[in-house]
């Protein structure tokens, strides 16, 4: 039996920190979107060459990082050992150059989200809102990685709004970010607020479980889609006794609100006294 509660957990462990280091979502290839940038419509293309299109996920129009670069007048950098962008530096080289491509179109497509990557501008780890406090994670495309154009407008300084009859996005001179939701309306945003992240859900769970970190041993803790609304799930162990009680939360990633929760009692198990994972050596678990 507790080999079995064992497996189980570790499996759901397992699967939720492979959900975590990235997952597939649908979004929208949207050619039909202009950007315009002090007044002089821009085109973006990526290393090779071929025309790359703002993409639309969860209302909001994400551009790629390497036309920040061109824009900023930076370098970018990809490091795959640390999963890092890098922007900064004085970019020697001009814009990239290339072919528009003439035949695209709007369409369905499928991304990836990718929490695990890092942003560094000029040196400082940056993270990211929507327009409605929500943090939100760089996704990638065909080998290009996006941020959304509110984000781009932050690293600017540059007021961000949006013509929803001419399907325009606009970037002007300027240190304010407006609202840029696709389907909603324009306004100021305290981007502090509304979000919550990974740590601070853990947070959220131990406090009304009435615990701490020292007390227990996490086995799942990720992101999640429920029902269009993103979540956290978070469970954990703690000995109590001779017996070990499972704790299970789902925390709503945009309020801190506890969706749900429930605890088990389970059999008892060999304790890792470093907190760090559990003990998994077959010879300490009964028959």
């Amino acid at each position: 039996m507790k080999k079995q509660i064992f497996a189980a957990a570790l499996s759901a462990a397992i699967l939720c920190s492979a959900a975590a280091a990235g997952w597939t979502a649908s979004a929208e290839i949207r050619p039909d979107i202009d950007v315009v940038i002090d007044g002089t419509e821009r085109t973006f293309y990526n290393a090779s060459g071929a025309e790359v299109h703002p993409i639309s996920y969860q209302d909001t129009t994400y551009l790629p990082v390497r036309a920040i670069g061109g824009l900023m007048g930076k370098n970018v950098n990809w490091d795959a050992s640390t999963q890092t962008v890098s922007i900064g530096g004085t970019r020697v080289t001009g814009t990239t150059a290339g072919k528009d491509d003439k035949n695209a179109r709007a369409d369905d497509i499928t991304l990836t989200v990718r929490p695990e990557y890092t942003v560094v501008i000029d040196g400082v780890t940056r993270t990211f809102y929507d327009a409605k406090g929500r943090e939100v994670d760089p996704v990638e495309y065909q080998g290009s990685i996006y941020l959304p154009v509110r984000a781009i407008g932050e690293l600017m300084g540059k007021t961000v709004s949006w013509n929803e009859k001419t399907q325009t996005v606009t970037l002007t001179g300027g240190s304010t970010v407006t609202d840029f939701d696709t389907s909603g309306p324009t306004g100021q945003t305290n981007p502090s607020t509304g979000a919550v992240s990974l740590d601070k859900a853990k947070q959220i769970a131990l406090d009304h479980a009435g615990l701490s970190f020292s007390d227990v041993q996490f086995v799942k803790t990720c992101a999640d889609q429920d029902d269009g609304r993103l979540v956290y799930e978070i469970e954990f162990v703690v000995k109590n006794g001779s017996t070990v009680k499972e704790y299970d939360y789902e925390i709503d990633a945009s309020t801190g609100k506890i969706v749900e929760y429930d605890y088990d009692v389970e059999s008892t198990y060999d304790w890792d006294d470093d907190h760090d994972d559990w003990d998994d050596d077959d010879d300490d678990w009964d028959d």
